[in-house]
């Protein structure tokens, strides 16, 4: 999957003292919100880009190269992960393939 991201900042909008929304473009960039103390920055898809101090901090996370360096860490973990399964899968087969193997020759 090939995710193209901004190549500049979005455009903020405060919609509430605790509720600052981004757009870049005419779409949907994000959002920051203040829960408790610290604030959160979400991608367009909802999911958290982190928590900050202040919401300055929080409109930074959403600067091109902190967006690429984020996603390219997500995609470095699913690569990880996947390979990790693979290994497991692959040994689980051969276990079973040798437990059959021994039934059938006893």
């Amino acid at each position: 999957m090939t995710t193209t991201l901004a190549t500049r900042a979005p455009r903020w909008t405060k919609v509430s003292d605790d509720l600052t929304s981004g757009a870049f473009d005419g779409n949907y960039a994000g959002m920051i919100e203040r829960v408790g103390e610290k604030w959160e920055a979400r991608d367009p898809f909802g999911a958290l880009v982190g928590r900050f101090d202040t919401e300055q901090d929080a409109r930074a996370a959403f600067e091109p190269a902190a967006l690429t360096a984020s996603y390219n860490a997500r995609e470095r973990r699913e690569r990880i992960l996947a390979s990790v399964t693979a290994v497991f899968a692959a040994g689980a087969t051969l276990i079973t393939a040798a437990g059959f193997l021994t039934l059938a020759g006893a």
